[in-house]
């Protein structure tokens, strides 16, 4: 697949404008301009992009890296669990290797003990189920349980928090981009009903480049998510698809499943206005 999608000339796959000769085979801009000819068939190369195949590239780049970490990870916990299940053998069948955990000891009449000790154990069983999570709305770094998190969205964020519905497996919102001070960032939070809690994040440097993400809050691993963010503006328009991806992903691996829209790309949307619409769309994948 990546030897369909690469330049002929110079062999990476294009990662701002694919031009195209008079018998369609694509070029990469940066070749595209080192060139009065095409290398595979000698048509001259025209002025027109070539729009599908670079969302398919996008589009293929998010996908390659979602499934790979996610193979990934499966294979970490098949590999956890089978570990796990092996000592839970050898703990039943085998006497020598069950051992009583070492606690303090006491009397039957040393009260304060025995109650220090089950304190101790209902203090370590609840600080180990409840699980906490980081509100993202820009430098707000609450950490707090799921439902204590909707209520801080609710009171500290009332003006970018929604709570809407899924309407035929997608949610669509259309919102205003502010591009006069740069670098900006943008965040919104949404609560979909049945389905979980969506943070959108993104950030546009002073050269227009924009790097966006959405992650997610929810209980099961029913649903995985893409969405799709589409710049319009006063005569043309920019589309991007990525993934949607857990809360709790490593910022490390998050930059791996960013929308990144390049700065010459983004320039031409802002080029002649300040302010476009942009329309977020999450759809739900289910398996």
């Amino acid at each position: 697949m990546e030897d369909v999608l690469a330049c002929p000339v110079c062999l990476e796959i294009p990662v701002s404008k694919i031009l195209q000769c008079k018998s369609g085979h694509h070029i990469c801009h940066f070749c595209h301009n080192k060139l009065a000819a095409c290398p595979l068939c000698k048509a001259a190369i025209v002025e027109v992009r070539l729009f599908v195949l670079e969302n398919t590239i996008q589009h293929f780049k998010d996908m390659k890296i979602f499934l790979e970490d996610l193979v990934r990870g499966m294979e970490a916990n098949i590999s956890k669990y089978r570990i796990m299940s092996e000592k839970e053998s050898e703990d039943v069948f085998t006497q020598t290797n069950f051992t009583l955990p070492q606690i303090n000891s006491y009397t039957q009449t040393d009260e304060s003990s025995c109650k220090s000790l089950m304190q101790s154990q209902k203090k370590t069983t609840t600080v180990d189920s409840v699980v906490s999570y980081s509100c993202l709305i820009d430098s707000c770094k609450s950490q707090l349980s799921y439902v204590q998190l909707m209520v801080h969205l609710k009171k500290y964020h009332a003006n970018i928090f929604y709570e809407i519905e899924l309407i035929n497996g997608k949610f669509s919102t259309k919102f205003m981009v502010d591009t006069t001070l740069l670098p900006r960032t943008y965040n919104f939070a949404f609560y979909i009903s049945d389905t979980g809690l969506f943070f959108y994040n993104a950030v546009m440097y002073s050269n227009g480049k924009l790097i966006a993400n959405v992650q997610y809050i929810h209980d099961t691993t029913k649903f995985l998510f893409d969405y799709e963010l589409v710049f319009k503006g006063e005569n043309n328009q920019l589309r991007r698809y990525a993934m949607v991806t857990p809360h709790r992903l490593k910022k490390e691996k998050l930059s791996l499943y960013s929308l990144h829209v390049h700065e010459t790309e983004m320039s031409e949307i802002i080029s002649n206005n300040s302010l476009f619409d942009c329309i977020l769309t999450i759809k739900s994948c289910v398996y």
